[in-house]
């Protein structure tokens, strides 16, 4: 895919480009006398982590260097099994809670590439706003709409006749509960309420697979599962994946996937970074149906 290629290298121009951090602004740098970033970003993603967030420029970049190539497949691959339901001769609105670089923007054109897509990325922390105009410059041309919001998600979905193909939460759950658990359950409790009313016909959600019963992406997209039954008007059906196979003890999540990557390595100037090469999250997609159709 040329497009997340072009990605690629402008992360890592943009990577080396942007000097190192002489005072951190997370709780403390992670990388010591190194100069990967990834150290600081692997904290960033520990599980018990409650402190440490997305904090400097250098770190945004290196997220994608590392992860882009995974998570962006992830959701091309979701959204391949949605595309036999779907038409080329009108434009695909998808919305995308939590959206940070927004690698599932590369998923979703990579699986569809010959329809236009419109796409809105919600997220209240400002330190993406460079890969999001990147994205913004490339695919605009290309004859796609795609829009960035720092407003509330509910607000904006508050007028009833607001709908879209696609909600996709990526890796957003685990990432919600970690730094704002407080807001959790009512996000939770908010988001069946508008699944229920039929305002999205696929609802993607893919994130890590840990499996504990609290404090996990797992563990809120079971809650949300569980609050999302059928109605009068739609038929609301969940289906379980993951692409790593299980270590001893663990949940099968559901239907077992291939991890190969659907957006290949194919860039030399992001082999240093040790990008990952498999697909490795759990999913779960929740289809809403009409049945007055």
């Amino acid at each position: 895919m040329q497009e997340f290629s072009d990605l690629i290298y402008y992360c890592h121009k943009q990577y080396i480009a942007t000097p190192q951090c002489t005072s951190c602004a997370m709780s403390g740098c992670k990388r010591g006398c190194g100069n990967d970033c990834y150290y600081c970003l692997k904290h960033i993603h520990k599980y018990d982590n409650h402190v440490s967030h997305y904090s400097c420029k250098k770190i945004t970049y290196n997220y994608i260097l590392k992860h882009g190539h995974r998570y962006a497949s992830e959701i091309s691959k979701a959204v391949s099994d949605i595309k036999p339901h779907l038409s080329s001769n009108r434009t695909i609105h998808a919305i995308s809670v939590g959206c940070g670089p927004s690698t599932e923007l590369y998923g979703i054109i990579n699986s569809l590439p010959n329809y236009n897509i419109s796409f809105i990325g919600f997220d209240q922390n400002t330190i993406w706003e460079d890969i999001q105009t990147f994205n913004q410059n490339i695919f605009t041309p290309a004859g796609h709409k795609v829009q960035y919001s720092y407003e509330d998600f509910f607000e904006f979905m508050h007028p009833s006749s607001k709908c879209a193909d696609f909600l996709i939460l990526n890796y957003f759950f685990s990432d919600l509960i970690k730094f704002h658990k407080d807001i959790t359950d009512s996000f939770i409790e908010q988001l069946a309420i508008l699944i229920t009313e039929g305002r999205f016909q696929w609802v993607i959600i893919n994130d890590i697979p840990l499996f504990y019963l609290n404090s996990t992406g797992y563990s809120c997209t079971e809650t949300l599962i569980r609050k999302t039954s059928s109605t009068s008007s739609f038929q609301i059906t969940p289906y379980r994946r993951h692409f790593s196979t299980p270590k001893l003890g663990q949940v099968a999540y559901g239907e077992k996937l291939c991890n190969q990557l659907a957006i290949p390595i194919v860039e030399p100037v992001v082999l240093p970074y040790s990008p990952f090469s498999t697909c490795g999250s759990i999913q779960a997609i929740i289809t809403i149906n009409n049945k007055t159709i």
